[in-house]
């Protein structure tokens, strides 16, 4: 066999059929079927936040996050801000205008702030550095920035910590070019029913947000439940939810 053939015997050898199939109709229904449960018993509309972080957990970021658009989910969630970027601009291509909102970390040197101005990316805010170097840059472009603040009710990864949270929101709050459009935690046991610690975040996260709401001012929305929280943990004083992988 010559040079050729083994070349072409190995580009077989390494060839991938694997595929995933993925019904949109089966998609559609289970986004509706979570909206119709968490606006059932809610005193207002619960908003959705679809989560599509991780290439939509293998699913495709964009084809899944088009989709979820059309079917009408409020916000698409993503991990950090390459995803959203990428997704921002495609979903221009088809002129749907669902905000992004990136729940990672957003770097202290300035990448991507200018594609979050441009493409009005929704942040994630953990700490008052972060949210000081963003309020200068959008004030340089006279431009403001919706933020929603993360606050660690326990999971002990990033955000404020409960007993921070307070003055970090006052803070923020004064920041001109900075809209603190949400507040939001995660829990860390939400696939467990009626767990302690789960219920432990709960009452501390919605405390904060009281403590807030009656000395600062109200608070657009607030978030807590991913998919496990939506199913075992409903509670009627937040207005958005975030389901992602179930």
């Amino acid at each position: 066999m010559n040079q050729n053939g083994v070349e072409k015997t190995k580009k077989k050898l390494f060839v991938n059929d694997t595929y995933a199939e993925i019904n949109l109709g089966v998609l559609k229904s289970n986004f509706l079927t979570i909206k119709r449960q968490v606006n059932k018993n809610s005193k207002e509309k619960v908003k959705i936040c679809s989560i599509v972080k991780a290439n939509a957990y293998g699913h495709g970021m964009n084809e899944t996050g088009k989709a979820l658009s059309e079917y009408g989910t409020d916000f698409l969630g993503t991990a950090d801000y390459s995803e959203s970027v990428i997704l921002s601009k495609y979903l221009r291509k088809f002129s749907l205008k669902t905000p992004v909102l990136c729940l990672g970390t957003l770097t202290e040197n300035g990448r991507f702030f200018d594609e979050i101005i441009s493409q009005k990316i929704e942040v994630s805010i953990d700490n008052l550095t972060t949210a000081g170097y963003l309020n200068n840059y959008a004030k340089s472009r006279n431009k403001k920035v919706n933020v929603h603040l993360q606050i660690d009710s326990g999971i002990n990864r990033i955000g404020f910590k409960i007993k921070e949270a307070f003055e970090a929101f006052k803070k923020i709050d004064e920041m001109k070019n900075l809209n603190i459009r949400g507040v939001f935690s995660h829990y860390a046991t939400s696939d467990l029913p009626s767990n302690s610690y789960a219920l432990r975040q709960l009452n501390e996260f919605k405390n904060v947000i009281k403590e807030i709401e009656h000395s600062v001012k109200k608070i657009e929305l607030k978030h807590i439940s991913n998919s496990g929280g939506i199913l075992n943990y409903p509670d009627d004083f937040f207005n958005m939810v975030r389901p992602g992988l179930t």
